[in-house]
C-alpha cells in the first residue's frame, strides 16, 4: 500500500510542480486531471457485475482520479504520463501507472511511432481513459476480449495514413494486472480471465480504420482489429482475437462544436484460443467464441445527452471435464442493456463537470436477472492529452 500511495503521491506532484516550470519556446509541458466516482445499488452484489477494473463495484466507488502529464517539444517529440488511483474490486484503494510513453510524430514516410507503456489501439474503446467513456461502465465486449482493464502494451506502434486510411502496428508485451481477483478453477486449468495474452509474452495487433466524411454533417468510421500472442495455458498456446467495429455520427451544426448530434456503433469480436490441462499427456483442444455490442447516442444540445446499448457475450465450455462443473475453459452466456442520461453542468476552457444517471439490466447464464442504478460525477481539468 505504501508503493502505490508513493505512485499517488508522485502523481499529485506533477499538478503541484507544473506550475512552476519555465517553458522554454520549443517546451510546451500542461497537466491534467480527472474525477470519475459513483452511487448505486444493484439487485446482487455490484462486484459480481462489475467487469472492469474501474466499473461501479461497491454502493460508492471512487472509479478513478487520474492524473497526468504531456508535453511537447519542437514539431517532433511529445509525451504523455498518467497516474490513476481507484478503488478496487478487493474494496482497497490501489493506484498504478496507466500510461507512460514518448511519441515521435514527424517521422520519415510519414510515419508516428509511440514507445513505452500505452493504451493498444484495438478496437474503438480500448485507448479510451475513463473520463472518455459514455455509460457509467465499460462495455462486456471490450472487458471480455480484452480484459478487466483493457490490452495495455508496453513496447512500441507506429502509425500510418493514407488518405482516409489509418494504420496501427503494435508489438509489445501485455501488462499483468492484479485487482484483488481471487484465482477461480484448479490445477485442470484456467478460467476466462486468464486465457487471453500470458503477461510478459510479445504480442502483435493490426488496426485499420477508414474514416469517410460524406459531408459536414454526415460521417462514418470503419474498424477492423486484430491481434495474436502466447496465452497462460500449458506451454503457452496460441490465442488470436479479431472484431470490427463500425460508426456513423450526425451532426446538426457539422464540425461545429456543440449543438445536436446522433450517433451509432455496432461491435463484433471473436476469440479463438488453444487450450490445455496442466500435467502433460492430458486433453487439449481449440475453443472459440464471439460477442457483439451495440451503442446510440443523441445530445439534445450542449447539456444533455441519451445513450442506449446493448451487449452479448456468448458462451462457451470446451475442454476435458475433470470434475462436476470444472472444464479447461468455461465462459459463460451473457447479456446487458443500459440507459444513461447525461446532463453537463457546467464546460469552460479548460475545466468541466458532469452526472450522469444509468439504469443496467443483467442477464446471466443462470436465468437471473439482475438490476443496478448509477449516479455518476465527473470533473475535468486540463489541457489536450497527447494520444
Amino acid at each position: 500500500m505504501k508503493k502505490e500511495l508513493s505512485k499517488f503521491m508522485v502523481g499529485l506532484g506533477l499538478l503541484g510542480v507544473s506550475s512552476a516550470l519555465v517553458q522554454a519556446e520549443s517546451l510546451k509541458i500542461e497537466a491534467s486531471a480527472h474525477l470519475n466516482a459513483a452511487v448505486g445499488v444493484s439487485s446482487v452484489s455490484e462486484e459480481e457485475l462489475a467487469t472492469h477494473a474501474h466499473d461501479p463495484n461497491q454502493n460508492f466507488s471512487l472509479q478513478g482520479l487520474e492524473v497526468g502529464l504531456s508535453g511537447q517539444w519542437e514539431d517532433y517529440l511529445q509525451f504523455f504520463v498518467a497516474i490513476n488511483t481507484y478503488r478496487g474490486l478487493d474494496d482497497k484503494l490501489d493506484s498504478e501507472l496507466e500510461e507512460a510513453f514518448i511519441k515521435l510524430v514527424d517521422l520519415p514516410l510519414g510515419l508516428q511511432m509511440r514507445a513505452g507503456r500505452y493504451m493498444n489501439r484495438f478496437g474503438a474503446d480500448n485507448n479510451k481513459h475513463l473520463h472518455s467513456w459514455d455509460f457509467v461502465n465499460a462495455d462486456l465486449v471490450n472487458t471480455q476480449f480484452l480484459g478487466e482493464e483493457g490490452l495495455i502494451t508496453e513496447g512500441v506502434e507506429f502509425t500510418k495514413q493514407f488518405g482516409n486510411f489509418i494504420f496501427d502496428a503494435s508489438y509489445g508485451a501485455v501488462l499483468e494486472h492484479d485487482h484483488g481477483h481471487e484465482e477461480e478453477g484448479d490445477d485442470h486449468g484456467h478460467g476466462a480471465e486468464n486465457a487471453n495474452f500470458s503477461a510478459n509474452d510479445g504480442v502483435w495487433s493490426l488496426r485499420t480504420t477508414w474514416d469517410y466524411a460524406y459531408n459536414d454533417f454526415h460521417q462514418y468510421r470503419w474498424m477492423v482489429n486484430v491481434a495474436s500472442g502466447k496465452n497462460s495455458y500449458r506451454d503457452n498456446r496460441e490465442s488470436l482475437l479479431i472484431g470490427s467495429d463500425i460508426n456513423y455520427t450526425y451532426r446538426a451544426d457539422g464540425y461545429e462544436p456543440g449543438g445536436q448530434s446522433l450517433s451509432f456503433t455496432g461491435s463484433w469480436y471473436y476469440r479463438q484460443l488453444d487450450w490445455a490441462h496442466e500435467a502433460p499427456g492430458d486433453p487439449e483442444g481449440r475453443s472459440g467464441h464471439a460477442g457483439i455490442g451495440f451503442e446510440a447516442k443523441y445530445s439534445f444540445n450542449n447539456q444533455w445527452t441519451v445513450g442506449a446499448r446493448y451487449d452479448y457475450i456468448q458462451g462457451t465450455e470446451k475442454g476435458y471435464e475433470a470434475a462436476e462443473d470444472e472444464f479447461a475453459l468455461e465462459i459463460e452466456e451473457r447479456e446487458r442493456y443500459s440507459l444513461a442520461l447525461t446532463r453537463q453542468l457546467y464546460r469552460a476552457t479548460e475545466h468541466n463537470a458532469s452526472t450522469r444517471l444509468q439504469f443496467d439490466v443483467d442477464e446471466l447464464a443462470s436465468g437471473d436477472q439482475e438490476q443496478s442504478i448509477w449516479l455518476q460525477f465527473s470533473w475535468n481539468w486540463g489541457g489536450q492529452e497527447i494520444r
